[in-house]
């Protein structure tokens, strides 16, 4: 874990080993707070590394409904701001994969095989409330803080509610979950598609420095080098599915593009599968996080 600052009053907190990005832009009123990490512990800890008290947060952002981005919410006072749909898929999650018994379940099949793992889990989630967005947008949302312009820009893809966190005076962009470096982008809830755009809308903007979901502090050639990734897997799918090929012929293409994580290939098949299934028009959003 590390904190970086990016400009002046505007940090970044980069965990490319430990779980989702953070971020912090201040101002003498307090701290805006872009994401809360997956549980209460973690969150405490990213802040007391950056000298940050829960008090001195003022507002915080959630840039999607996923878990490692979501669930250190129940810590913070402050009023939490998110997509419309971040919310409602926050409670829809709640009234399944993320209810109580449902997380009981998924900690003693995990037990079975992994003691060690499962017991670490439940001390993490220790006491865990999952606390949805306290304001929501739709849309765009633009506002001022400290003086500093902040403009939340809402562009699905990663999942249906995702939204990033611009600084146009600043030229730094947080850039969620549209952008993994260092590894395979995750794509269980995604859209490619919109993903593709959004990735294009983002270098639109010119950011200077783009901060991802995971990974580290990049510069705008790394939407590119996503987009592309996006692009030449669909496409090479879709030219395979036009000639009649079943999923296992198009798994064994050696001329996929590869990124440098995955030396088992399971993440780049399962994004293989994943767009493949799209593309047959199959209904790949499930109720899981």
């Amino acid at each position: 874990m590390e904190w970086r600052e990016l400009s002046p009053g505007i940090h970044a907190c980069l965990r490319p080993e430990a779980g989702a990005n953070l971020g912090l832009v201040g101002s003498p009123a307090g701290w805006l707070l872009i994401d809360t990490t997956f549980c209460a512990m973690e969150l405490l800890g990213v802040l007391d590394a950056r000298g940050v008290c829960l008090g001195d947060l003022n507002l915080a952002v959630n840039t999607h409904f996923h878990a490692d981005h979501t669930w250190g919410n129940q810590l913070v006072h402050s009023r939490i701001l998110g997509h419309e749909r971040c919310a409602a898929l926050m409670r829809e999650m709640l009234a399944g994969p993320w209810s109580a018994e449902a997380r009981e379940a998924w900690l003693a099949e995990m037990a079975a095989g992994d003691p060690a793992g499962a017991q670490r889990y439940c001390e993490r989630l220790d006491d865990l409330r999952v606390t949805p967005p306290t304001e929501t947008f739709a849309g765009e949302k633009q506002f001022s803080f400290d003086g500093r312009r902040v403009e939340l820009i809402h562009l699905g893809g990663h999942t249906p509610d995702l939204a990033v966190v611009w600084l146009p005076d600043d030229g730094v962009l947080f850039a969620s979950d549209l952008l993994f470096l260092g590894r395979y982008p995750f794509l269980t809830h995604a859209e490619v598609p919109v993903w593709i755009r959004a990735l294009g809308r983002l270098r639109g903007l010119e950011p200077q420095v783009v901060v991802p979901g995971h990974g580290l502090i990049a510069d705008a050639a790394a939407l590119d080098a996503q987009r592309r990734y996006l692009e030449e897997t669909w496409e090479r799918c879709a030219e395979h599915r036009a000639r009649g090929r079943e999923l296992p012929a198009i798994l064994a293409d050696p001329e996929f593009p590869r990124l440098p994580d995955d030396p088992e290939g399971k993440r780049h098949a399962l994004n293989i599968r994943t767009m493949h299934e799209q593309q047959r028009g199959a209904d790949t959003w499930t109720a899981r996080a």
